[in-house]
This record gives structure tokens, sequence and C-alpha cells, in this order.
């Protein structure tokens, strides 16, 4: 992987700059044009809240001025690649932050506006601070974006919904209300787009670790519940769905009638964990239940 200096270093402050200079004329942006100097040695994440703490100190004002300032450094060449991340995390940051809490206009378009930026770099981290500060009303946002004719967007509805999201902040409430994300889930795991399965199969990975709480009694329930729709995917008969899937099905039957005849079950976790959400993840929050 590329150094944290080559991804977010001195010259990516510099063109952060310079694209948000440009939007607005007039601004000295002190803390922008200073934050270069203070990067060296920092983490990628401590780089990119940073930057943030910058760009938030230099564009005065509430939510709407940020936004107005964002929206128009998008004309800028430079205004992508991983320079989007502090300016992602500013957006979510200021749409939630006091006297901004209950306008319930600047979090909805603070989620437009991740949408519209993360083709240029993804808005994964960002959209979890909105998740945290209301799960419902982002989530009944997210929804929108399973239908987006961008995969980048249609990604982003499945990526930064993750329960165990690497190098995020965790969202407390999706970790206590596993099913919380299932109909994203329903709405993307046959996408055209491999890159939005892929997203798809990380987030009902996460979703899996929660097998550890089921027993041999609820393994074998599961077992039971086998649809025809799972037999066409074992066999293969349903062309619609991936050789992986395929292949995860027979895993998930193998190890589930394993547990479910009283194999030890360390032996047998790992194949669950994953497998198990490929066809029949509502069965499983079913015994949650």
């Amino acid at each position: 992987m590329p150094s944290a200096d080559e991804l977010l270093g001195p010259s990516s402050a510099e063109a952060l700059a310079r694209a948000i200079g440009t939007a607005a004329p007039g601004s000295p942006l002190p803390s922008l044009q200073a934050a270069g100097d203070g990067l060296q040695g920092l983490a990628l994440r401590e780089r990119a809240d940073l930057l943030r703490d910058a760009l938030l100190a230099d564009i005065p004002g509430g939510y709407p001025d940020l936004a107005r300032v964002v929206r128009a450094a998008a004309g800028s060449e430079e205004f992508t690649g991983w320079l989007i991340w502090p300016v992602t995390s500013a957006v979510a940051a200021k749409a939630v932050e006091a006297g901004q809490a209950a306008d319930a206009a600047a979090f909805e378009d603070a989620l437009a506006l991740l949408a519209e930026l993360t083709p240029r770099l993804t808005s994964e981290f960002a959209v979890r601070v909105l998740l945290r500060h209301d799960l419902d009303r982002a989530l009944s946002v997210i929804s929108a974006w399973t239908d987006s004719p961008d995969e980048h967007v249609r990604r982003l509805a499945s990526e930064g919904t993750r329960p165990y999201l690497p190098w995020s902040i965790r969202v407390p409430e999706i970790l206590a209300r596993p099913g919380s994300t299932i109909d994203l889930l329903d709405a993307l795991y046959r996408d055209e787009s491999g890159y939005v399965r892929r997203s798809v199969a990380n987030h009902l990975n996460d979703l899996s670790l929660s097998l550890l709480l089921i027993g041999r009694d609820e393994a074998a329930l599961i077992v039971g519940t086998l649809t025809v729709a799972d037999y066409q995917f074992l066999t293969g008969t349903h062309t619609q769905h991936s050789h992986m899937l395929r292949i995860a099905t027979a895993h998930y039957c193998h190890a589930a009638q394993k547990i479910g005849a009283g194999h030890k079950k360390s032996r047998h976790n790992k194949a669950l964990r994953f497998t198990l959400f490929c066809m029949n993840y509502r069965t499983f929050f079913t015994c949650l239940q």
C-alpha cells in the first residue's frame, strides 16, 4: 500500500487549499495553508482529521456555508482522491454539530453531499458520523442509494453501513440492531457491479460475527429451513448467482450440519460466519429473536 505521504501528504494539503481557495475567494485559509507542515509523523487517519479540523476552522458559519464551498470546489480537477476524506469528514461533522442537531435539512443535505463526493473517494467513513447521530433517519435516505445509477453510491449504501468497517468509528446502534441494514443488502446482493457485490459480501461477513451467539439447536433449525432457492444455489441451477456464492452455500450446509450433529463449534465457526448469510441471513435473524 502507498505510504501516508503518498496518499495524504503535503501535496494533497496544498491541492485542497487551492481548490477551497478558488471556491471561497478572499478567504485566507491560514489553517489549511499551514496544515501541510503538520502532517509529518502522523498516521493516515490522523492526517485526515488534521485537515478536516483545518477546513472547519477556515470556513466560518454553519453547515450551509461549508456545503456551498464544497460544492463549488467540486469544479476543480484537483478536488479528488484522498484529499476528499477530510472534506467528507468536515461535512458530516458540521451537519451534526451543536446548533445543527435538530436541522433535518442540514442532515439530509449532508447525506446527499456525501453521495455526490463518493465517486471521487469513498464517503464510507464520514457517513458513519451521521449514522451514529440518527440511524433511522440516515437509513431512510441511504435506502434510496441502492437505486442510484452510480455504482459508487450503491456501494456506499452497503460499505458505509457495515458493522465492523475497517479504519472507521463504530455505530453502536447498528451493532445493537444487526438486522437494521438487511433491506439494503436485499436490494444489492445481486447488483450488476462486482464492486458493489464485494461490499455486500464483506457486510455479510461483518454481520455473521453474531453467529458466535448461536448454539447447536439453532444451527440445526437453520439447516431445516433451506428453501428451493438455497438448493438451486448449491447445485448451480440458479444462473444469476455467482460461483463464489454456490461454493459458500456448500460450506454453509456442511458446517451447519456438523454443528447441528454435535461436532465442536470451533472447527466450523469460520465457515459458518460468512456462508450462513449468503442465502439464509433472514432466517438467522429470526433465530436470534
